[in-house]
Order: structure tokens, then sequence, then C-alpha cells
């Protein structure tokens, strides 16, 4: 039993390494191609089956980003080529 726990606690924690990695490595090239005065207003969020989700703060934001997703998935699947479509949503605030 002890055995089947480690294992399972192993693996879960070998995936969140593998998922931090992901989302930073994703983050990296978004940051990269979209422009500097734009970085504090978009921030990445779920990465999920062929999905990229991107949070901006402004619509006038989301409109610079959308211009830059072709260019964002081109570079992108240099390094994970089964994402396929970026989505850009608002940001909720509360």
């Amino acid at each position: 039993m002890a055995t089947h726990i480690k294992h399972l606690i192993t693996k879960f924690l070998t995936q969140y390494k593998y998922d931090t990695n992901t989302k930073e490595n994703i983050s990296e090239i978004v940051y990269s191609i979209i422009d500097k005065k734009l970085h504090p207003y978009v921030k990445l969020g779920k990465i999920y089956q062929n999905k990229v989700i991107l949070y901006v703060d402004y619509s006038v934001v989301g409109y610079e980003v959308n211009l830059s997703k072709e260019r964002i998935i081109r570079e992108l699947n240099k390094i994970y080529p089964h994402i396929e479509t970026i989505i850009v949503k608002p940001q909720k605030h509360i």
C-alpha cells in the first residue's frame, strides 16, 4: 500500500513540474513576441488539450495580442506542435 501511495505522489510531482515548466516556456514565447508595453496586461491562463488561454486586462490589449496570434502559434509549434489555438479573454475584475 505504501509503495502505491509513493508512486502516486511521485507521478503527481513529476506532472506538476512538467506543467510548471511548460507554462513558463509558453509565457516566455508569448512575451517575446508581444510588445513589451503590453506585458503587465497579459497573463497566461490555462493550457489544455490543444489550446492556450491568455487573459488580458483591456480590450485594446486583446486586440494587439489577437494581431500576433498567428506568429505566437508558429513559435509555440516549434516546441509544442500540438497547440493549435490561442484564445484571448478579458480578465474578470471584481
